[in-house]
């Protein structure tokens, strides 16, 4: 027994034409700025920042620039070191928060 046959069964049609195995894209993720509201900017440019706002928008432009989460929190991480934070303070929980959200809304 044939597990399809070529001229009749419409299932080889799928397979021939490939229409139906290409991968699906992934939905663009929204951007940083759209989910942080004004009055968490500004608390995150003052604690996490030192109210440098300049600073606070080349983090969120390259952030803006990573495609996936494990790199966004490689990034974070790293900067959040750099300022000799740990990943355990109120600020920087609500700020990779908020970039969590960004890959996983639901």
């Amino acid at each position: 027994m044939k597990l399809f046959e070529r001229e009749t069964d419409p299932i080889y049609e799928i397979f021939e034409s490939g229409k139906n195995l290409r991968k699906r894209k992934r939905p663009v993720p929204p951007s940083i700025e759209s989910l942080i509201s004004r009055k968490e900017k500004k608390k995150f440019v003052k604690n996490l920042f030192e109210n440098n706002a300049v600073r606070y928008d080349e983090f969120i432009q390259v952030l803006n620039t990573l495609k996936n989460w494990s790199s966004s929190f490689q990034k974070m991480e790293d900067e959040f070191v750099r300022q000799k934070r740990t990943m355990r303070e109120r600020e920087v929980i609500a700020f990779t928060d908020i970039v969590f959200r960004r890959f996983y809304p639901d």
